[in-house]
C-alpha cells in the first residue's frame, strides 16, 4: 500500500504561492481604479470660531462631471468628507460662493445653471439662505 504525503512544506508552498500571487494581482488592479478624493477650495471659520465653513469638489478620474459641495465641520476638527454635514452639491458648475452671514447662517450663491442633487436649508443648527 502506497500513501502519497505531501510535505509540509511542500503543502505551504502550494497554499501560500497563490495566495500571494492573487492579493498582489488585486493590490495592481486597485491602483488602476480612480479614488475619489475632495479637493478643498476654500475653508471658513465661523465668527464665533465653533465651526468650520468648507467647500470642496469632488473628483473620481476624467469622467467625472464638475461639482461643488459645502459642509460644516467642528472648527476643532479636520474637514473630513465622510463626517462633514454637507448641505449643497451641485454639478455642471466649478464655483460656489458660501460666507457666513453670522454664526448661525450661512449664505450661498451659485450659478443658475448648476444642476443641484442635494439643498439642505437647515444643517447642524446653522440655517442656508440661498441666494
Amino acid at each position: 500500500m502506497t500513501r502519497n504525503r505531501l510535505s509540509l512544506t511542500m503543502l505551504v508552498a502550494l497554499t501560500t504561492v497563490p495566495a500571494l500571487v492573487l492579493g498582489v494581482g488585486l493590490w495592481g488592479v486597485s491602483t488602476l481604479i480612480p479614488q475619489c478624493a475632495p479637493q478643498i477650495v476654500d475653508e471658513l471659520p465661523s465668527p464665533d470660531g465653533a465651526n468650520t465653513l468648507t467647500t470642496f469638489s469632488v473628483q473620481c478620474g476624467l469622467d467625472t462631471a464638475s461639482n461643488i459641495q459645502a459642509a460644516v465641520h467642528p472648527a476643532t476638527s479636520a474637514f473630513d468628507q465622510e463626517t462633514a454635514a454637507v448641505f449643497i452639491t451641485a454639478y455642471d458648475t466649478d464655483s460656489m460662493e458660501a460666507s457666513w452671514a453670522d454664526e448661525s447662517s450661512i449664505a450661498v450663491r451659485l450659478a443658475k445653471t448648476a444642476r443641484v442633487t442635494r439643498r439642505v436649508n437647515n444643517v447642524s443648527g446653522i440655517s442656508v439662505i440661498y441666494e
